[in-house]
């Protein structure tokens, strides 16, 4: 427990870190990265507010799934943000969802799907792995459906151009 106790905080800087490079070398524009390090950091926080209110325990073996979390929670905003890029028309966004909304919602939920099985574990640790992991998967999606298209839209005000 004290190697994990003391290896998890560093596995979460070194997998922000990783992400944080890959964003800059995928997205390449300031306002987007930003915006995608938006959604990861509301989705924690609300994945964090939803085990509170589950009484799901946060202890180390259920805290491995987050540095995961942090790789696989950011495709949807990512999803969104690139092909926002490729619309054409007067609602880009509007366009971007039709077109993305659908694959982004059943490659996140299929994630937490396989997640949730974990709930059948008889090991404790594993159980609350899985929830803390499915709830983080699904919390981050509905966030990026929200957050990505708000931020697209005061992109294009700031942006007219």
């Amino acid at each position: 427990h004290e190697a994990l106790a003391h290896d998890l905080p560093r596995i979460g800087a070194v997998a922000g870190g990783l992400v944080i490079v890959l964003l800059v070398a995928s997205l390449r524009r300031a306002k987007e990265i930003v915006l995608a390090l938006g959604v990861l950091v509301v989705g924690l926080g609300a994945l964090f507010g939803i085990i509170g209110v589950l009484h799901v325990p946060l202890h180390l073996y259920s805290a491995l799934v987050i540095p995961v979390l942090l790789g696989i929670s950011v495709d949807e905003a990512m999803f969104l943000l690139h092909h926002a890029r490729t619309a054409t028309g007067q609602d880009a966004i509007a366009q971007t969802l039709r077109r993305e909304a659908a694959p982004v919602i059943t490659t996140a939920l299929t994630t937490s799907a396989g997640l949730v099985a974990l709930v059948a574990a008889n090991y404790e640790g594993l159980r609350d792995l899985g929830i803390v992991g499915a709830v983080g998967n699904a919390a981050n999606l509905v966030v990026a459906l929200l957050l990505v298209p708000a931020g697209m839209r005061l992109m294009q005000r700031r942006d007219p151009g």
